[in-house]
């Protein structure tokens, strides 16, 4: 059901998208494996961490890829936002619902309760959240484009400037609103990132029969790496605590990634991207160094 599901829900999937001149993400080709989200990172600079998770990721509803988005809207632990997230995940899921019961397809009444009854709220700010979500993730990617191309240089700062830059006059982009931005997507910025460098698509693979939720657990496993490379990762100054904070929406830690597969990102995973020279120039590592 789910991999049908996945599909029509994908077709009516709707996001906006910041430019943002960096280099290709090329595929990585890792040995599979399974508890992505629980190994720890063995790198210069790096702290290494298994899941800590208080923040789970609603990856055993009846429609994962459609709570998970909810999620990544609407993060906050607070009622308001929670609801906010079955609302918008509800909604998201009726028109593919019927059109998979018209075709033959059953849910459980559990199932059915859970996502029928669980919203409720209403939403009037979802394009700003899609826009706020997107712009949160682009500053994270230009954050790991700054560490793979220099680990001194690796700020926030410097990758809110980046972006801020690079999207010009485009509504919503100055720097107190992209920080803002950051700040209330924090807890899902991995999350947000990952999307991004996949451009919001997702695909399934015919000649490995892998399918488009296949292809979404592959993106959770993305983000995990991020996260925990994040979670890891602290700068060369006095005083600095890693980039991410403990608290982020990630996987539960039970959960396994589907096997086999043989271009899971592997161990120590980051995307293979560099900030371009032109956005080097005249970065300087934040802070004092950190006293050996």
């Amino acid at each position: 059901m789910r991999s049908r599901l996945f599909r029509m829900m994908h077709r009516l999937a709707l996001a906006r998208k910041i430019r943002y001149k960096g280099s290709s993400v090329k595929k990585p080709s890792d040995a599979a494996f399974s508890n992505c989200n629980r190994v720890g990172l063995d790198e210069p600079n790096q702290r290494p961490r298994r899941s800590q998770a208080v923040l789970q990721l609603p990856l055993d509803h009846p429609e994962p890829f459609a709570a998970t988005m909810g999620t990544m809207l609407y993060p906050g632990t607070g009622e308001s936002e929670r609801r906010k997230a079955a609302t918008f995940t509800s909604g998201y899921l009726a028109q593919p619902l019927e059109e998979y019961y018209r075709r033959g397809g059953r849910l459980s009444e559990d199932q059915l309760r859970r996502i029928i009854t669980s919203g409720g709220a209403l939403i009037d700010d979802l394009q700003d959240r899609w826009w706020a979500g997107q712009a949160t993730g682009e500053i994270t990617k230009v954050l790991i484009a700054l560490h793979n191309s220099d680990p001194a240089l690796a700020s926030w700062k410097s990758a809110t400037s980046i972006v801020e830059q690079e999207t010009g006059s485009a509504r919503g982009t100055g720097r107190s609103a992209l920080m803002n931005y950051r700040r209330q997507f924090g807890s899902v910025s991995h999350l947000w990132a990952a999307w991004q460098l996949r451009g919001g698509r997702f695909a399934a693979d015919e000649l490995s029969g892998n399918s488009l939720a296949v292809d979404f657990q592959r993106f959770i496993c993305e983000a995990e790496r991020i996260r925990l490379w994040g979670q890891g990762f602290v700068p060369e100054r006095a005083m600095a605590e890693p980039v991410f904070g403990p608290n982020m929406w990630a996987a539960p830690a039970d959960w396994l990634a589907p096997l086999p597969y043989e271009q899971w990102p592997g161990e120590g995973w980051l995307p293979p991207i560099e900030a371009m020279a032109g956005q080097l120039q005249g970065l300087r590592p934040p802070g004092r160094p950190r006293k050996q």
